[in-house]
């Protein structure tokens, strides 16, 4: 392309084309008329280039294949193409040149028809042809060798490092049958080679040197890179596609490991596996497999069926908590209930919008639940056994997280789940073209982290389990106390976690349980993260028994696809009769089944290991059985290896010395010191100094002495067979000596038990005592709570008087308010009583006045026009001043209100009117 670029930059300038012109218009006019010539020589030089690649020098006689393939001698000759480089080159940009200027004459005369004169160039037709050949024979070079001649030395440098990467890691092949290999190192001065430890036949790897023809040619092309790029010939994940031997492909693949980066894998196992099994489903670039204990709990009594659980895990202690836990649980008859409470599986596509109302319209459209049949329908096209049971949308900007659920059945269900999910986006990119998927999984699923949402709504099987623990129970296998059982569980597991801030982790170990039985039946080990979220509840019943309960919102567990279909799998899940062959007579799921098992299983461990931490003896259990003596391992005998003798260098003298760590304290003490031992007695029984025996042999007798009386504390050397050896390994004298001594030590081991056994007697009194007095703490515990309980429901009592006495005071004072609305309506009554009878009398008093004659009738003088036809009231009294009686209406009076009946009441103003008054 560089050339290309400087020609036409050359071309395009008038003065360097007319240089160009003049100074190739001798060789234009030699190629033209030579033109068979010129072509029959590109033709032999791109020939021999050829040649030069491909062919090879020959090769010495004698010389095997492959070392002669590798010798430095048989390279391509690289040079061959740095010289036809620049010719190459040249040709190119002078065919390239001679064709840009022919081809800009014959435009120039046909726009010019008066113009008769031609250059050199454009007068021959053939100088158009050659250079057109010239530059597609060139361009053919450039693509095919024009790089080899810049990239040669690289590559001899790099084939030259190869070949002596594997010279130095090559397995040599010994002169002699009966030698063994042995690595060249160049780093090391030739030494003698230390034997390595001896493993057993099953676990080790044969030599590269024992393979045959075959697997060498297979390893030689592990080896051998390809020149042009760089990649080996066979790549290690395609042996097992190449070969169709997968074990055969494991052990050139760890051949390969251990001569390239010099891994050791001598203690992990390559026979006695089914590769074919997880070949492209469990596994890639396998190099053998890891041997796993695996240990049986159980059984345990869930939903009235008595269930194993195994369990592969190598922490000590585990399985044999869980089993008791198991013991005490299925203790009750009714044993473990658990119940399923949710079935899904869940996947949470991102999908983003250009504006966030895009993405409002999706979340409407996806909240509407008219449209859920249309997507359960596209969901479920795509299985025959997973079912979309709910979708849920969270809206982020302009973002939107889909929270699609399925019913996977007895699988797991992510690749189910995750496949239903792209037919989804599939039918809502149709119905929103703006749509763009940023990642079919948005964390909002969510899986393998913990996460609130998977607490709250769910994730695969949401289960709940719970069961009866009898006090009796309590107090006789776990050691301990209800009230101490729930008093720990609510300041451990729930105080304790809210403290830590914990998201799930109201429980005490209840991963452990779960991951083991993840191991042994197949799970993702690494959805434990979600699938351990439980919470743990202890209460104290009526009866005073234990109730217990753990809630696990999100266990993803199956019995299809992933690591079930494995043998070892397959076996564990048959031990809990969860097998997808199996059937069962509820009529559950094989994950169902598994997923309650696996939470009586939780239940149990958390039981058991509370109960170890209220009686503070976890650490006791886990040294117990977490730590163990080397010889015991290794099946030596402590007792045989402690009747060894040995030298000591104070005394140099041999002891049994084996179970005494500070013997050399003791020699250095007993140097400077006198003891019985050394000392003998005369007639008249006085100690004298036996000095038959000399300094040395005493301190011999101060050590065996020493020795035999630690061991006869300790009861090493409690059998006859055991005390004759040691005393006939010494000499008479000191035997003498031993004997007297050993009477002496066995009248001061005498007095020290009876002094022990009456201090013995007397703690045992002191333990009596004390045990009465528990007792009698025991029967004034009880009494207390009796008492507390009698308080608790004076307390009931009073409190509920006290209410009554409330509602009372409440009615009374409802009383009060009646009555004074009672007195109220009696005043009111009172006054229109008044009223009626005002009324009556004026009635009385205009009767009176229809029956006296006209003219005896007052006069009664009009104020208003029409006094005729509305009268007025006329007030009647009698007054001394006039001399005579008038009448008076009565006074008025307020209206009074109604008293809740219909009846009005009478009007309190009275007018009177006499027919013959016209005035």
């Amino acid at each position: 392309m560089m050339l290309i670029v400087l020609a036409a930059v050359a071309i395009s300038s008038d003065g360097v084309r007319s240089v160009l012109e003049e100074t190739f218009a001798w060789l234009v006019q030699v190629l033209v008329d030579n033109t068979q010539e010129f072509f029959w020589g590109l033709l032999l030089l791109t020939c021999f280039c050829l040649l030069s690649y491909i062919m090879e020098p020959e090769k010495p006689k004698g010389e095997p294949r492959a070392e002669s393939r590798n010798s430095s001698s048989n390279k391509p000759r690289w040079e061959v193409f740095r010289v036809t480089n620049y010719i190459v080159s040249a040709m190119f940009v002078v065919s390239l040149s001679l064709l840009i200027s022919n081809q800009n004459n014959h435009h120039a005369i046909d726009s010019s028809s008066t113009s008769t004169s031609k250059s050199p160039s454009s007068s021959n037709p053939m100088v158009f042809y050659a250079s057109a050949c010239g530059c597609i024979m060139s361009l053919t070079y450039f693509f095919a060798f024009f790089a080899v001649g810049f990239v040669s030395n690289q590559v001899h440098e790099d084939s030259s490092e190869d070949e002596k990467d594997l010279d130095d890691s090559k397995w040599k092949q010994p002169k002699k049958a009966n030698a063994s290999p042995a690595i060249a190192t160049s780093c090391q001065p030739p030494m003698q080679p230390i034997a390595p430890a001896k493993a057993p036949a099953s676990l080790l790897t044969p030599p590269l040197s024992t393979l045959d023809a075959d697997d060498e040619a297979i390893y030689q092309k592990l080896t051998t890179k390809n020149p042009v790029t760089g990649r080996p010939l066979l790549a290690l994940h395609d042996l097992e596609k190449t070969l169709q031997d997968y074990e055969r492909a494991v052990r050139l693949r760890r051949h390969y490991f251990e001569a390239q980066s010099q891994l050791d894998f001598t203690h992990l196992p390559i026979h006695g596996y089914d590769y074919g099994k997880i070949y492209g489903s469990n596994c890639e670039v396998v190099v053998g497999y890891v041997p796993m204990p695996v240990g049986l709990a159980g059984p345990i009594r869930v939903n009235g069926d008595m269930v194993y659980l195994p369990m592969a895990t190598t922490e000590g202690c585990l399985i044999a908590s869980t089993n008791r836990g198991c013991k005490v649980l299925s203790m009750d008859p009714r044993g473990v209930d658990a119940i399923i409470l949710a079935d899904a599986i869940t996947r949470a596509p991102c999908v983003r919008f250009e504006r966030a109302a895009e993405a409002a319209a999706l979340k409407a459209f996806l909240d509407d639940k008219v449209n859920f049949d249309a997507l359960a329908a596209e969901f479920n096209s795509t299985t025959r056994y997973g079912r979309m049971t709910s979708v849920k949308t969270i809206q982020s900007g302009r973002n939107c997280y889909v929270r699609l659920s399925c019913n996977a059945g007895n699988a797991m269900g992510m690749n189910m789940v995750s496949k239903g999910t792209l037919a989804v986006l599939a039918f809502l990119k149709s119905l929103f073209p703006s749509m763009e998927l940023v990642a079919i999984s948005g964390n909002v699923c969510t899986d393998k982290k913990s996460a609130a949402i998977n607490w709250i709504d769910g994730r695969g099987k949401s289960v709940v389990a719970d069961a009866v623990v009898k006090a009796s129970v309590v107090e006789s296998v776990l050691k301990t106390t209800v009230d101490a059982l729930v008093d720990l569980n609510i300041q451990k597991n729930f105080v304790g976690s809210a403290m830590a801030g914990s998201l799930g982790g109201f429980n005490a170990h209840a991963a452990n349980i779960l991951t083991a039985i993840y191991l042994a039946t197949g799970q993702d080990p690494a959805q434990n993260v979600e699938s351990s979220s439980c919470m743990t509840n202890m209460e104290k019943t009526a009866d005073g028994d234990l109730y217990m309960s753990v809630t696990m919102p999100s266990m993803e567990v199956g019995t299809v696809g992933g690591g079930t279909h494995l043998a070892p799998q397959q076996a564990c899940l048959g031990l809990m009769g969860c097998a997808p062959h199996q059937t069962h007579e509820q009529g559950e799921s094989g994950a169902r089944r598994l997923a309650c098992a696996i939470a009586a299983g939780v239940m149990a461990g958390e039981l058991s290991l509370l109960a170890a931490l209220a009686t503070n003896e976890l650490v006791k259990s886990h040294m117990d059985l977490n730590r163990k003596n080397e010889d015991t391992a290794a099946g030596v005998d402590r007792r045989a290896s402690r009747l060894v003798l040995q030298r000591c260098p104070h005394c140099n003298c041999e002891y049994g010395s084996a179970s005494l760590p500070i013997h050399m304290t003791r020699c250095r003490m007993l140097v400077s010191s006198t003891d019985d031992a050394v000392m003998g007695t005369n007639d008249v029984g006085a100690p004298t100094t036996n000095k038959a025996i000399p300094p040395l042999s005493a301190l011999c007798i101060k050590f065996i002495l020493a020795n035999l009386h630690a061991t006869c504390i300790n009861g090493l050397y409690s059998q006859p067979a055991s005390q004759a050896w040691l005393l006939a390994s010494l000499p008479e004298a000191v035997t003498q000596q031993v004997m007297v001594c050993m009477v002496h030590r066995l009248q001061k081991m005498t007095c020290s038990y009876e002094k022990h056994k009456a201090q013995l007697r007397a703690v045992t009194d002191k333990c009596l005592v004390l045990e009465v007095a528990a007792d009698q703490a025991r029967v004034v515990r009880r009494d207390r709570d009796r008492l507390a309980q009698l308080l608790t429901v004076k307390s009931n009592d009073m409190t509920h008087l006290r209410r009554q006495t409330d509602a009372l005071q409440k009615q009374l004072s409802n009383v009060h308010t009646l009555v004074t609305k009672l007195t109220r309506q009696v005043d009111v009554l009172e006054r229109a009583k008044g009223t009626a009878d005002a009324t009556v009398q004026s009635l009385r008093q205009r009767q009176q006045l229809k029956q006296t004659p006209a003219a005896a009738r007052p006069r009664v003088s009009s104020v208003h026009p029409t006094a005729s036809s509305c009268p007025r009231p006329v007030r009647s009294s009698s007054s001394s001043i006039h001399g005579r009686a008038q009448v008076m209406a009565p006074p008025v009076r307020p209206r009074p209100r109604s008293l809740g009946s219909n009846i009005p009441l009478p009007s309190t103003t009275n007018y009177y009117c006499t027919a013959g008054d016209t005035t």
